[in-house]
């Protein structure tokens, strides 16, 4: 009968050991395998899902757009004096002075398209780096909080295949990271911390 109660503890004395070994394998893969505390976040997707931030993309595009079709209707009216011109003998002193507002009008107008597009692109590049530092300061955030040792930006998608060779080359030079497990990407949290800022 005691060769026979000893029998029955040795099923529970190998299953303590096997947790215990387990528990220890982890404890110790999580020393050894700092990468373990690494997330991602998908950076385009932070810009496109992020609300305030593609708010005052559109009002910002919403403006520009306004000037657009104000500049359009100005050139349509250039473009009806230019063709009102050919009523004009192009050797009176009527056609040329209509011909030479004409072509400052033109030329103004050029300026201030040229300005527009510039100013447009200024503030689009302000508004992205904007964004991206706050992203940057929201996975701060999130990383301090959750202990992780590291946060990194997913790659992108992939060029198309029948784009440039060249810049094919040059996006994929630039590439830290080629891949990333979707199981560890934080972008969802990283969102919320945006949202609550907004």
């Amino acid at each position: 009968m005691p060769f026979s109660g000893n029998l029955m503890k040795i099923p529970t004395l190998v299953l303590l050991l096997l947790v215990s070994t387990a528990s220890y394998l982890a404890a110790d893969r999580s020393q050894q395998d700092p990468m373990e505390g690494v997330r991602y976040i998908d950076m385009e997707r932070c810009l496109q899902d992020w609300t305030a931030f593609q708010a005052q993309n559109e009002s910002m595009r919403a403006t520009y757009e306004a000037m657009r079709k104000q500049f359009q209707s100005q050139n349509t009216e250039l473009e009806s004096r230019k063709a009102a011109l050919e009523e004009f003998d192009p050797q009176s002193p009527e056609y040329m002075e209509r011909a030479f507002e004409l072509d400052i009008d033109v030329k103004t107008l050029q300026t201030r398209v040229d300005w527009a597009a510039s100013k447009l692109n200024e503030e689009n590049a302000a508004l992205l780096a904007r964004g991206v530092a706050r992203i940057h300061e929201a996975a701060r955030q999130l990383g301090e909080k959750q202990g992780y040792s590291s946060i990194q930006m997913a790659p992108m998608a992939l060029p198309p295949a029948n784009a440039n060779p060249s810049d094919q080359l040059r996006d994929l030079e630039g590439r830290w990271i080629l891949w990333s497990n979707p199981n560890y990407d934080v972008t969802n949290e990283v969102l919320q911390i945006l949202s609550s800022g907004e």
